[in-house]
């Protein structure tokens, strides 16, 4: 048909209605509307489910918007048409396979997806605690020291991750022997700190116990629970370490890379690790604090108060 001048009306195309949807929630993204961008980027993705590039941004979306659920019910519905799924994808699934404690599945996908540079350092990280969810505490050691990249803030996250799965596999002298040249090496994390205090305490040095809480202040300011361990090894209280599950592991691995990327850089990938440590652990408090500081340093008013 032509209109009043001449011109050819042709029908609108089936992919524009698509492409339309992409641009808006690439729009949405830019501009920090995670509402938006999670809604649009799943209408897009929902029309050509086979593909596998919109499938990750829909995921990635709706964990930016906090609806982890629907991320994951997402990513499971993704796994059934897509041939190959995504990273984060991928990484959606398997804190969902966490969250319900089926660590043989969780190793299995983990072992048997690419991932990017980065994220294979996760990848290897999460597969550590998963050996230890499956008892292999070997392979566990192993997946931890192949997740070493030479970047001397990861390496210290998953080296302190490493003492913790010395810990919880009974090698207590591993432990305090990582614990420390990770220390020593002015590697500061709360819950890391607490957990090598801890040890020491349980070992007999509570001297040593204490002068790590000191230092850990003193380095880093205050954290509630290593201002709550201070104040029970001041009291001679008698502390025991934590005893940390594969689960909380993965969650505490989560949350640890978190804050270390958010100490340099404020990529949309420091919310999508803390959503996923969450779901994964919704007991995990201290992830809630950092949350809440990833979603104002990026303008999401609406979600830091959510």
């Amino acid at each position: 048909a032509t209109g009043p001048y001449g011109h050819l009306y042709t029908p609108k195309p089936p992919e524009a209605d698509q492409y339309s949807d992409f641009l808006i929630g690439r729009y949405a993204t830019l501009t920090h509307q995670s509402e938006l961008a999670a809604e649009t980027a799943q209408r897009a993705y929902k029309k050509t489910p086979e593909n596998s590039f919109l499938l990750e941004r829909a995921v990635v979306s709706l964990l930016l918007a906090g609806k982890t659920k629907d991320a994951v019910d997402l990513a499971e519905f993704g796994l059934t048409k897509v041939t190959d799924i995504g990273t984060m994808t991928r990484l959606t699934i398997v804190a969902e396979e966490f969250r319900k404690k089926d660590y043989s599945e969780a190793l299995f996908r983990l072992k048997n997806g690419e991932f990017d540079v980065f994220n294979r350092m996760v990848a290897r990280s999460l597969s550590g605690w998963a050996a230890v969810g499956v008892g292999d505490p070997e392979a566990a050691k192993t997946y931890m020291i192949e997740s070493l990249v030479g970047d001397n803030l990861f390496d210290g996250v998953n080296l302190f991750m490493l003492a913790f799965i010395y810990e919880s596999t009974d090698q207590r002298q591993e432990a305090l022997k990582t614990f420390q040249v990770v220390w020593k090496e002015r590697m500061r994390l709360a819950v890391a700190a607490e957990q090598y205090a801890r040890l020491l305490a349980a070992t007999g040095d509570t001297k040593s116990a204490k002068a790590i809480v000191a230092q850990f202040r003193s380095d880093i300011g205050p954290s509630p629970g290593v201002d709550d361990l201070a104040t029970r090894l001041d009291s001679g209280e008698v502390v025991t370490p934590m005893k940390v599950s594969p689960r909380k592991g993965a969650a505490l691995g989560l949350f640890s890379i978190g804050s270390a990327l958010a100490s340099q850089t404020e990529s949309e990938l420091t919310t999508v690790y803390f959503q996923l440590a969450l779901h994964i652990d919704p007991e995990l408090d201290a992830v809630r604090s950092l949350l809440s500081q990833a979603h104002r340093r990026a303008e999401r008013l609406d979600d830091a108060f959510n």
